[in-house]
Parts: C-alpha cells; structure tokens; sequence
C-alpha cells in the first residue's frame, strides 16, 4: 500500500526506515561478538567488546523508538 504524505510525513517515514536500518546493523554486530565466544566465557577485552555493542544496539534502539513515535504521532495526532 502507498501512502501520501506531505514533505514532512516523508521526512519522518524516511527517519523511521533508517533508524529500523541502524537497529538490525547494531543488532547483528552484538550477536556477530557474541558468537565469537561459543563458551559464552569472554576474556576481559571481550567483555568490553560486548559491552560496545550492546550499549550501540541499545543507542539504536531508542532512536528507533524515538522515530517511530513522532512518525505515529504525525500519521495519529491526539484529539484535543
């Protein structure tokens, strides 16, 4: 289904597409680190690896969210 929207709604619908983009990207990097280590022991450098990534997937996550509310509150607007 194809949707129209003014300037703005594509500017927001882009905005949630590529921070969905940025999402899967962090996510599969934090599984790639994590099954480097198959014992689910990490060295210390490991462990600070995991880390990275999982505070970037969850960076990318709440933009994600961030873009998929103001989109929604664009294409729902609150009835006064």
């Amino acid at each position: 289904m194809k949707y129209l929207w003014d300037e703005k709604g594509r500017a927001l619908r882009q905005a949630v597409d590529l921070a969905h983009a940025a999402y899967m990207s962090a996510a599969e990097a934090s599984r790639a680190i994590l099954a480097d280590f198959p014992s689910h022991l990490p060295d210390p450098d490991g462990t600070q690896r995991i880390r990275n990534a999982a505070n970037a997937e969850r960076h990318a996550l709440d933009e994600y969210v961030k873009a998929l509310r103001a989109f929604n509150d664009y294409v729902n607007p609150k009835q006064p």
